[in-house]
């Protein structure tokens, strides 16, 4: 069961204006409650729930481009929770990408994104809306021996600051992030995301118009083409078993 929060509310997150927070009770239904609503409840929208294992959040967007091109809010959303991880742990630790969709933190997984439109929605289709989710690892109590499983990590290991803060962070990074779109280009978001991404690995990255990564090559060559779509598809970072980033 969900319960709307507002501003005021006692334990509410401290959201900007036009945000409305929707906490349920599993992280694991965040995305899917998100997009069961999106239609009826618009932009603006936060569904999140925070678990012991899992902290997860998702906002509903309303494109007004088709979805090739509403696609690359994608990196948008995924620069802003980068900015608000990288804010809210502690000094001199590097928050990064690994393409498309995960968050590492000093190389180890510590979540990742997703990104959702309605179904049967065509490349050339305006969506009615559409849906970017994060889902974080908040604590590995399962492990017997979390130090055994160096591949992830979590936010409770790691010293970050409570998920609440985060989760409000996030929301004030994205609106800049969408600001930053809309006076400066699709540039302002993907070279955000590219810094992050780059971070891990000595490649020399672009992302085209519709959002693939593309690897320039020698001069005259043409360059190596990594596709978001299907990257988004695989969301290697996420356990089907689980229902949770893998661990």
């Amino acid at each position: 069961m969900s319960r709307m929060l507002s501003a005021a509310g006692e334990g509410a997150l401290v959201l900007p204006p036009l945000f409305e927070a929707v906490l349920i009770a599993d992280p694991s239904d965040v995305h899917a409650h998100a997009c069961r609503i999106a239609a009826q409840s618009g932009a603006g929208t936060l569904v999140y729930a925070i678990s012991e294992e899992t902290v997860a959040l998702a906002i509903v967007l309303e494109p007004d481009k088709p979805l090739v091109a509403a696609r690359l809010a994608f990196f948008a959303g995924m620069a802003a929770m980068g900015d608000s991880l990288a804010f809210h742990c502690v000094p001199e630790r590097q928050v990064a990408f690994a393409w498309p969709d995960e968050f590492l933190f000093d190389l180890a997984r510590l979540g990742g994104a997703r990104l959702a439109a309605p179904e049967g929605t065509g490349d050339d289709d305006v969506p009615e809306w559409m849906v970017f989710s994060v889902e974080l690892i908040h604590a590995r109590p399962s492990l017997a021996d979390p130090g055994a499983y160096p591949g992830s990590t979590s936010l409770v290991e790691e010293e970050f600051d409570p998920p609440e803060a985060i989760i409000e962070s996030f929301t004030r990074h994205l609106m800049r992030a969408f600001d930053a779109m809309a006076t400066e280009g699709m540039s302002a978001v993907t070279t955000a995301y590219l810094e992050r991404l780059q971070a891990n690995t000595d490649r020399d990255w672009m992302i085209d118009g519709r959002g693939d990564l593309l690897q320039r090559g020698e001069p005259g060559a043409a360059p190596t083409r990594q596709s978001l779509s299907n990257g988004l598809a695989a969301c290697r970072w996420y356990d089907p078993v689980r229902k949770a980033p893998l661990l």
